[in-house]
């Protein structure tokens, strides 16, 4: 009996299959560094970050090149600008372990600030992933439009001035909304993050996905690669939900 590859059941098959045993393998990994080698869980966070912020702006460098080089893939935009503004707001994590950044030693470590910049980069490359994927479902028709490739990248490029900004204004930089999701003193979390934050993010990042399986299809690994990307951090919110204390190292 053979398979039809092209079915999106099958699809989604392969791409269980592959979320799982990567998902596993990375836990199996990242738990056993932690634990076996515990002298370096205070500096693995902020090594992780800089590494990923690396990851996110070379993944932004080549959306925005093979954007440029085919003007009718516009999906592609938004994923670029996401993974820039991501990158900008892990400036921000890392500015929140000042002895990484700045070489400041004697400031302590603000993991609500890091836990701010991390709400906002969720919520921004959510939103960012979702016009991407309208995009891509009518790219016959904005293709070859001049007007709308201009309304797409300069609504882009002003929602992703508007997180920075409102990451910014949110964390302790500023006193005018600051809002608290650990606490810098015992590096808990507070009942704002688990019981409604942290679930709002799962829904987000769900829906997400759940939008782009249905009209992407899973067609190329573009998408199988979107729709990790989306699992990858469903598991690491649902980690984070898991724990009471902010020391867990999952969410960069």
């Amino acid at each position: 009996m053979r398979v039809n590859i092209k079915s999106l059941p099958y699809r989604i098959f392969i791409y269980a299959i592959a979320c799982s045993l990567s998902i596993a393998v990375v836990n199996f990994i990242t738990t056993s560094l932690i634990h076996r080698i515990s002298t370096t869980s205070s500096m693995l966070f902020p090594v992780l970050t800089i590494s990923l912020m690396g990851f996110h702006i070379m993944i932004a460098c080549f959306m925005g090149m093979k954007y440029l080089c085919d003007k009718k893939q516009l999906y592609l935009a938004p994923i670029a600008f996401a993974f820039t503004c991501s990158a900008l707001l892990m400036l921000g994590t890392i500015g929140s372990y000042p002895d990484w950044l700045v070489c400041a030693q004697g400031r302590e470590i603000n993991q609500n600030d890091a836990l701010i910049f991390y709400f906002f980069r969720n919520v921004m490359m959510a939103v960012l992933f979702i016009t991407s994927i309208i995009l891509y479902r009518i790219r016959h028709i904005t293709g070859h439009s001049r007007k709308i490739h201009g309304a797409v990248l300069s609504s882009c490029f002003i929602f992703i001035t508007a997180t920075l900004i409102l990451s910014w204004v949110h964390s302790s930089n500023s006193p005018l909304l600051s809002i608290e999701f650990i606490d810098n003193l015992t590096y808990t979390f507070t009942p704002l993050w688990h019981n409604r934050i942290g679930w709002l993010l799962i829904i987000i990042w769900s829906l997400t996905l759940i939008l782009l399986i249905g009209l992407t299809r899973l067609r190329n690994i573009f998408w199988y690669s979107g729709a990790f990307f989306c699992t990858a951090y469903i598991f690491t919110l649902l980690v984070l939900l898991s724990t009471v204390s902010g020391n867990a190292h999952s969410w960069n």
